[in-house]
């Protein structure tokens, strides 16, 4: 704090004081604002520096492969009647006069594989554009 002029009545001394005080609160503040944003970019880099390194084009690849195997699986249940009996929906009517469901046919659900597994991935790995996946099998 500066020393007062002596023209300066004691409550207006201390109200530059109080001023002085709230900026230097302020600047403290905004600095502390500053270093809490550095060091959760640092966390997560920290955090992106321990994950695996997965090429982009591995990742569709290995989610287009189990695609095809769900949709070649629904394909199949149609194929098999016993499967498809067992995805028919059928309804019924309850005791207490509900309409229940017996059964429900699944074979023509879309099952996103792809972004399920592509997920999994990101919440794993760090995804790196790449080239053909043939690349990577050699």
């Amino acid at each position: 704090m500066e020393m007062p002029s002596p023209n300066e009545t004691p409550s207006e001394v201390y109200d530059t004081w109080i001023r002085e005080l709230t900026a230097a609160k302020q600047k403290l503040a905004d600095e502390l604002y500053s270093v809490t944003a550095e060091i959760s970019a640092a966390e997560q880099e920290k955090q992106n520096a321990l994950k695996l390194s997965v090429p982009e084009s591995l990742v569709e690849h290995i989610a287009e492969q189990v695609q095809a195997s769900v949709d070649a699986f629904f394909d199949s249940a149609v194929d098999d009647n016993a499967i498809l009996d067992m995805f028919d929906i059928e309804l019924s009517m309850g005791y207490d006069n509900k309409v229940e469901i017996c059964s429900i046919d699944m074979s023509s659900l879309n099952i996103p594989v792809e972004d399920f597994i592509l997920a999994a991935f990101e919440d794993m790995c760090v995804i790196k554009a790449s080239a053909d996946v043939s690349a990577l099998k050699s």
